[in-house]
This record gives C-alpha cells, structure tokens and sequence, in this order.
C-alpha cells in the first residue's frame, strides 16, 4: 500500500513549486514548501532547505541523486537539505501514536513504540503554514509552529551574487521548554551524468588519519585515500612513506584532503562519524576531476563531522549543536562559492566555435548552391528562349509560302503545265534532260 502511493507521487522535478534566482552568473533553483505538491513532504529534513540544480556559467550541479524522486521519502532531499533533530526531536516519545515537533517540517506522528529513526517516513500531521517572497535575486521563507510546550519560529533568507549562494537562518524557541539540538546540512554533492569515483575530490577543516575510518560503515579504507599519498602509505601508515602528512605530535598519517581510489558501484555505501570535542572552523569543499565544485564555509562553530558517498553523491555534513532557553534566539549564515574550472570553460568555447565553424561553413554551401541554383536556371531560361525563337524562323523557298495543309491551286497548274511540284522546303531533283521524276528523292520528304 505505501510503495503504491510511492508510485503514485513520482514525477519531473520541474512539476513542483519552485523559485529560480538568479545573479548575472549563478542560477538556483529553490523548491518552495508545499504541503501537497511541494518537492520534498517527508519527515526528515527541513522543507525551505530544497535548494538545486545550480548552474554556473553552463555548468551543472547538485541534481537529483535519487531517481525517480519521491517527495513522501525522507532522504530524497537535494543540495543544502538541511535537518533538525536528527538523534531526538523536540517532545518526541517511543510510543505509537505520540506527536512531537520536527523543526521545519511540522508535527509529526510516531509509527510504533520504538526509538525515533530519523530516515523514517513519520506521518507528518501538522505542517503549519509557510509563507515567502521573492526577488530575482533573493528569497525570504517564513514558518512557526508549537506542540504542547515546545514551539519554534523559523526563518531562511535566501540570496545569490556573483557565484556565490548565501542562507541566513533565524530560529527562535516561542515554547515553555529548552530546544536543544543537533543543525546540519547534508550538502548532496553531484554533476549530470556523473557518477562517485575517482573523478572526485573532498577537503575537511580537520586532519584525519586512517584509524578516524575504522568505524564507517563500507569500506571507507579501501576506497577513500588522501591526496599525495600512496596507498600503501596510507595502508600501512608508516610515516616514512610520507612525512609531509605527519608529525611529532601525530605520527600516523593524517590529511585534509581526501580522493576516491575505485568507482563507487551500485552497492557501495561510506557512511562516517569523525567525532571530536573542540570546536572547528566550519568550512569545506569539493571538486570534479576537472575542478569544478564549491566552497563552502558556515559561521557557525563546527563541533562533528559526518561523511555519506554513494555512487550517485557524495555528501561532506558538519554538524553544530543549539540550544535555546524559552524566547531566546540563534542566527547563522552558509556562503557557498561555486567554481567553475577554466578547462570547463575551455571546452564549453571549444564547443562554441565548432558549432560557429559549422554554421559558416554550412551558410557557404547554402549560398553556393543558391548562386548555381541561379546561373543555371538563367542559362536554361535563356537556352530554352534562342530554342523558341529559331523555331519561329521560316525560310522562304523560290519565294512561296509553304502550305502545310496540301497542295495548292498553283501546284495542281504547276502539274498540268509539267512544273515541278512544290515539296515545301525541298524541291525534286530534275534528271538531266529535263525530265521530271514526279517522286521527291530521298534527300527530300514530301509534304502531305
């Protein structure tokens, strides 16, 4: 039954609600909150975060990585999807049919006497209402909500410049209780057509070692490798093979940059939690082989990281913790820069002139055959009209009009006083003596 309403819900992306902004560099497109028809109505990320499908300078990024998409399933999200509560939201209970408050979503059902599952489809009972305006160039999404005690307003301001997306968040506690929780975004990195591999490269803000993967799911040390080092260095961790990426204080190996050594298939998943205590600055980005991407760096402090790659994304998500007393608010603002490598530019006027050499070359062919069309059709028009006048021409035969009809009075005398007939434009040949042979010879037809 839910895997038909699944089926019943896919459809183009470009069917859903949705603003695109603009700079004189940057589009973006931003999937507007819709209770029934809006691009994401599921249960876990928050519903103003649907920002994709941007383009720089004609080239793509952040496009659906699950296909078809589904609106009704959690992690279906795009781009900067953005979550609050992902452990434990506010009010929420294990227990069926309990209700609790899921930050930028609405309220929410639980399904079952269980722990809270954030990749679960909750029925999402309450949305509470969304508004927004828009520009060309920017966007203001609004919405509050409360559940018992707990309540939250919420605000996103939403702007690009040059090639740069900046989201501003406003979250404010309207409840009786303490909000406390766990912020990020997912960053649901891909290019069309593209697939995780060795075509991609990621940097943290924070130095990991090998043994910093030992607890991700898949095979994260077989797959990941840093940048500049072999991977029998990075295997064997001995600091010998690379002693740029180590030092006294860590003596294994230990990188900010990342690659991948394999194709991610179908069935590879790398799911990592790189906890640590301080906090860090929040930024990072990532890179096609052919160094398009971004960078991007949050405001906010940075207090864990967690990594996904599947074949069809990749996803670098620092976290950050909030905490809010009764009327207190918190702000934060994201710059995503994108990048757009001069060798994508390159091929991309590469790509120009070819076309423009082949429409140049094609218009010349057109106007040549047009200029021969031409010239024949005027030596035809004028062949054809010498042909017409040369037929009108009639030469006169001893002066007598020729006529076609038969012979006339004067033959018939002619041939009773013995005079040759007249053949039209041939005349008998006489025999010498003077007889007539009264039959045209083969070198003249007669007339009829």
């Amino acid at each position: 039954m839910v895997m038909g309403m699944f089926a019943q819900t896919r459809c183009s992306t470009d069917d859903f609600p949705h603003r695109v902004l603009r700079s004189h560099m940057l589009t973006v497109t931003v999937y507007t909150p819709d209770a029934q028809k809006g691009y994401y109505r599921a249960s876990r990320f928050e519903w103003s975060s649907m920002i994709g499908h941007v383009t720089l300078d004609n080239t793509s990024f952040l496009d659906d990585w699950r296909k078809p998409h589904n609106p009704e399933i959690p992690e279906h999200g795009i781009g900067f999807a953005e979550e609050f509560g992902m452990a434990n939201p506010p009010g929420f209970e294990p227990r069926k049919g309990s209700r609790f408050l899921k930050l930028g979503v609405g309220v929410c059902e639980n399904h079952a006497s269980a722990p809270y599952d954030f990749n679960y489809a909750y029925r999402v009972v309450d949305p509470g209402q969304w508004t927004w305006q828009s520009t060309e160039s920017s966007m203001v999404l609004k919405t509050r909500k409360t559940l018992g005690k707990h309540g939250y307003a919420f605000e996103k301001r939403i702007s690009v410049e040059n090639a740069t997306i900046t989201i501003h968040h406003i979250l404010e506690n309207i409840g009786e209780k303490p909000i406390s929780t766990w912020t990020y975004s997912h960053n649901f990195f891909n290019r069309p057509n593209s697939f995780t591999g060795t075509n991609y490269t990621f940097n943290v803000p924070v130095s990991l070692t090998r043994d910093s993967f030992d607890a991700c799911t898949g095979d994260a040390t077989g797959i990941l490798n840093p940048t500049h080092v072999s991977p029998k260095a990075w295997k064997s961790q001995d600091a010998r093979d690379a002693p740029a990426l180590s030092s006294a204080l860590s003596p294994q190996i230990s990188s900010k940059e990342f690659y991948f050594s394999r194709e991610l298939n179908a069935s590879d998943v790398i799911y990592c939690d790189f906890g640590f205590t301080s906090s860090t600055p929040n930024r990072f980005s990532v890179r096609d082989a052919h160094g398009n991407g971004f960078n991007k760096v949050g405001t906010e402090s940075l207090q864990t990281l967690h990594f996904y790659a599947v074949n069809t994304t990749l996803a670098v998500e620092p976290f950050s913790h909030i905490h809010l007393k009764p009327g207190e608010k918190t702000s934060w603002t994201h710059h995503v820069t994108f990048i757009a490598s001069p060798e994508s530019k390159q091929v991309e006027s590469t790509l120009i002139y070819m076309f423009f050499q082949a429409f140049v070359v094609m218009t010349a062919f057109l106007l040549l055959g047009w200029t021969c069309k031409c010239i024949f059709t005027a030596v035809c028009k004028k062949h054809r009209t010498s042909e017409r006048l040369s037929d009108q021409e009639v030469k006169p035969v001893d002066e007598q009009e020729v006529n076609k009809n038969g012979p006339t009075e004067g033959d018939a005398k002619a041939e009773e006083s013995g005079k040759p007939k007249n053949y039209g434009s041939c005349v008998p040949v006489i025999e010498a003596g003077g007889k007539n042979t009264s039959e045209p010879t083969q070198e003249c037809e007669a007339l009829p």
